[in-house]
């Protein structure tokens, strides 16, 4: 019997025995029902431990204590034997009886009478005689007692006469006894020869073996028509009841559990057409044939819980089938009960009857059709019979078949209650959809990794398809216990203390608030997401909390966008002076990681969100050959989070990050650069002098502008607005998944919108392309500052705001002598520790051919940036694309 069906008997055995319900009665049978609940409810989430042997046997050997001190020493000594006697037999229960009778006992000292243990002894059996001892008094190898007795051995003449009047006496008792003797034929009734061919008649079954026996099967001749019996209708009635019970009947060909059951034709009745009577007898066959193909299946083992629990809902169906029938069976034998016997009548009860059992029956015929049936398919098809009974209104099927499929769904329920509960899997995994990871796994990818949703050979969720849409919730559920597990929690703080909801029948569509017209799968989602939502809402409450406060979620986004995304911009604008101080300082440690994480400290180490030891800064070679703005990648900053939090911001996230302070410093760095060459008004000088400064204003301007737009569309517009959405949105995810798609969907908007995506890569360059203008700019002005016509700028340093003092930024000036002496002095000018021969930036020539090239190249990029972000703005549809549009198109406008 499955576990279910056991425990309900044992439930209900209880329930009796306690309170004395009987459920047959009606007065009793709310009350009976409510106990039952409570009872089963108890029963199901109580999880008792084994008792405690030792502590079993420290309060005996206390007990035995007590009744010495008592004066009670023979009940000391009794208790004391029976427990050395009790130790030689070995019973897995013994710690379990010896507590239930510790518990019930009642002051034994005083109410406990040794004597009356005698009344518990069994009385002794009276001794039978055995052929043993038998045979000790009487051997039965005597010489002589095989013996034959000699009667006509000579005896004298006293012998002879005590033997003749004995004879004379033995010869008057027999003729006495003979007189008194009755002949058998005389006890014997006379034969009547009509009710004999009545009961003969009656009895068709015979006379159709008979002729069965006696037809020649080798003539190939169809004997039916010539040997057809006519049968009454109850005779019919009742081999038709026998067939629908599984037994064999004469009226029925059944030849095994594949075929169908038919009517094999020899047998009409005498009232109607024949025609008319195999047509009955098929609908009974069509009925019969389901029936049959279910008990055999019935009888199969069955290994998987789940099968096990739906074959015994399909046994109990059978039987409570069976004894309708043998209700029939009752009516149409009793002589004095006024039924009508009619065959039509019969096939309408029978299909009312027969209807929930066919139904089952194409379940599992469905089933075993199946290439490789799992046992959750019969769920799945026992909730798709069940909504097509409520929709086709067969009231009497979907009852039936909605009892037991919740049945058999409480077994499946098992392993998900364990899941959710305590993190555990099922150790069978032929009924579960969740398996853990063989590998080893990392802890910042616990939540992502560890386990899996299990899918078939097909990529098919390995779940009932009912349960698909909220298979996420119950994955995620047991992996946030297992999550506050690994963080140090007990189970004890997120275990609910209120009931769980109940998942029948009677409580999903029979209750209150159930309407006849919902269809049942909408119920049963009602129902199962609140039962999920009582598993849920806790142990994902209790994590969010954690993730929060202990964890420092919301401290390490303050810190990401300090570091990283510039919300406080004085922070970023102070590290950028101090690395282009040191890089125009033609030494070696701009790009050096320990002096660069030590600025990176001095600057956001003071910050209380921002933890020092976490913040480094990470140099490589630059890989851009040329003065060009692409080799500031060669420095980015890294800030390291634990474990749970990586979880939620993955380390594929930084680098995002990093590009986007990279394009922050690479506008910091064109304008840094412009900003340190000084253009006189262009009206004071005349002929090539007032072009070439109207044209190096010109640029200097629209380059400067240029800068300053894409860092305030990056750090004004698209990171507060993104920072702030996802901030919200964390507040409100309800667990890690929907955090991680939220970083996810946050990343992914800040490569968008950033430029940095894949698929903006032209966009992106053609952007980098026109900042490295300005680097070409400011070596073209540079060069030229000897001439009088333009002039270098005193920065004041930053060293105080980092903690370092150096000299002020040192006054640039270059003879314009010749093209060599241009050459040699663009190798010593200011330059950002690169080496390369300037395939980014525009060839170097002469001041006004560079200023040509520049603004060819800059009316060349800027109309290509436009033209990329209107169309990304057609494509995506976001404000923010339109305002950098409006921004750029605008300004494009103008000309010298």
């Amino acid at each position: 019997m499955a576990h279910t069906a056991r425990l309900n008997t044992l439930t209900n055995d209880l329930i009796r025995s306690l309170t004395g319900l009987d459920p047959a009665k009606k007065c009793d049978a709310s009350r009976f029902k409510k106990a039952k609940e409570l009872a089963a409810r108890e029963l199901r989430t109580s999880q008792h431990g084994r008792t405690n042997q030792f502590a079993v046997q420290e309060r005996l050997s206390g007990l035995e204590e007590k009744f010495f001190v008592l004066g009670r020493e023979d009940l000391a000594k009794a208790i004391k034997f029976r427990l050395k006697e009790l130790d030689k037999q070995r019973f897995r229960w013994t710690p379990e009886c010896l507590s239930l009778m510790l518990e019930l006992s009642n002051q034994p000292a005083t109410n406990v009478d040794l004597n009356e243990l005698e009344h518990l002894r069994p009385p002794e059996p009276q001794p039978i005689l055995t052929w043993e001892e038998i045979i000790a008094d009487d051997p039965m190898d005597e010489n002589g007692i095989w013996e034959d007795i000699d009667y006509v051995v000579p005896s004298s003449e006293d012998e002879l006469e005590e033997e003749e009047e004995l004879r004379k006496t033995v010869s008057t008792a027999i003729m006495k006894q003979a007189s008194d003797i009755i002949a058998p034929d005389s006890c014997l009734l006379p034969m009547d020869d009509a009710q004999t061919h009545s009961l003969t008649r009656n009895q068709f079954w015979r006379s159709n073996a008979r002729r069965n026996d006696a037809e020649d099967y080798d003539s190939g001749i169809d004997t039916d028509a010539e040997t057809t019996n006519s049968i009454t209708e109850i005779q019919a009635i009742r081999e038709i009841l026998f067939m629908l019970g599984g037994l064999p009947t004469s009226l029925f060909r059944v030849y095994n559990s594949e075929q169908p059951v038919e009517y094999n034709g020899n047998f009409v009745l005498s009232h109607i057409s024949s025609v008319q009577f195999r047509a009955v007898l098929d609908e009974f066959s069509s009925i019969g044939g389901p029936l049959l193909r279910l008990r055999h299946w019935v009888e199969q083992e069955q290994s998987a819980s789940l099968l096990q629990t739906f074959q015994s809902a399909v046994e109990a169906k059978l039987h409570s089938f069976d004894t309708e029938l043998s209700e029939l069976h009752q009516q149409h034998i009793q002589t004095n009960a006024k039924v009508l016997v009619s065959l039509q009548q019969l096939l309408t009860k029978v299909q009312h009857l027969a209807r929930p059992l066919q139904r089952l029956s194409e379940v599992v015929v469905r089933v075993a059709v199946k290439s490789s049936p799992v046992p959750y398919v019969f769920l799945e098809e026992l909730f798709g019979v069940t909504s097509m009974a409520q929709l086709l209104g067969e009231t009497d099927v979907y009852e039936s078949l909605g009892t037991i499929f919740f049945q058999c769904f409480q077994t499946y329920l098992r392993p998900i209650r364990q899941w959710m509960e305590s993190g555990q899997l099922n150790l069978d995994k032929d009924s579960f959809f969740i398996e853990e990871s063989n590998s080893k796994i990392d802890m910042s990818s616990l939540w992502h990794d560890r386990f899996r949703l299990r899918s078939n050979t097909l990529g098919q969720l390995y779940a009932p398809k009912f349960l698909q849409p909220r298979t996420k919730r119950i994955f995620n559920t047991g992996k946030s216990v297992v999550f506050l597990q690994e963080l140090g929690q007990t189970s004890g703080a997120w275990s609910s203390t209120s009931p769980e909801p109940r998942l029948d029948f009677d409580a999903v569509c029979c209750n209150a608030n159930s309407s006849a017209i919902e269809p049942f799968s909408s119920q049963f989602d009602a129902a199962f997401d609140e039962w999920i939502q009582s598993k849920h809402s806790l142990a994902s409450e209790i994590l969010r909390k954690h993730l929060y406060i202990n964890s420092g979620l919301w401290r390490a986004l303050d810190a990401l966008e300090l570091v990283f995304l510039s919300r406080n911009g004085v922070l970023l604008q102070t590290f950028a002076d101090a690395m282009f101080e040191k890089l125009d300082g033609k030494t070696n440690t701009w790009n050096d990681r320990f002096v660069m994480t030590d600025v990176a400290h001095q600057i956001f180490g003071e910050l209380v969100c921002v933890d020092a030891e976490k913040l480094t800064v990470r140099t490589t070679a630059p890989k851009h050959s040329g003065r060009t703005l692409k080799n500031l990648a060669s420095i980015s900053i890294d800030y390291t989070l634990s474990w749970p939090l990586l979880n939620i911001i993955p380390r594929t996230a930084i680098p995002t990050f990093q590009q986007t302070t990279r394009l922050l410093l690479q506008c910091y760095r064109a304008k840094y650069l412009l900003q340190q060459r000084t253009i006189p008004f262009p009206s004071h000088y005349k002929g090539r002098k007032d072009r070439t400064t109207h044209l190096a204003a010109y640029l200097r301007h629209r380059l400067i502008w240029f800068a300053d737009c894409m860092r305030s569309h990056v750090s004004e517009i698209v990171l507060p607005k993104l920072t702030s959405d996802l901030r919200a949105s964390l507040a409100t995810a309800d667990d890690i998944d929907e955090m991680a798609l939220v970083v996810g969907s946050f990343v992914s908007k800040l490569q968008d919108q950033c430029l940095l995506a894949k698929n903006l890569a032209p966009i992106m360059q053609a952007v980098v392309g026109i900042l490295d203008l300005a680097v070409a700019l400011s070596d073209a002005l540079s060069r030229d500052s000897q001439s009088g016509l333009f002039t270098s700028r005193r920065v004041p340093s930053k060293g105080s705001i980092v903690g370092r003092s150096e000299a002020s930024w040192r006054s640039r000036k270059r003879h314009d002598e010749s093209d060599e002496e241009e050459e040699e002095e663009e190798e010593g000018s200011d330059d950002e520790g690169y080496s390369g021969d300037g395939e980014d930036v525009p060839s170097l020539g002469t001041l006004v051919e560079t200023l040509d090239r520049a603004r060819e190249e800059f009316d060349r990029l800027l109309p290509f940036v436009v033209a990329g972000l209107k169309g990304v703005a057609r494509a995506r549809g976001g404000l923010e694309w339109q305002l950098l549009v409006d921004k750029l198109d605008w300004e494009g406008k103008g000309d010298v």
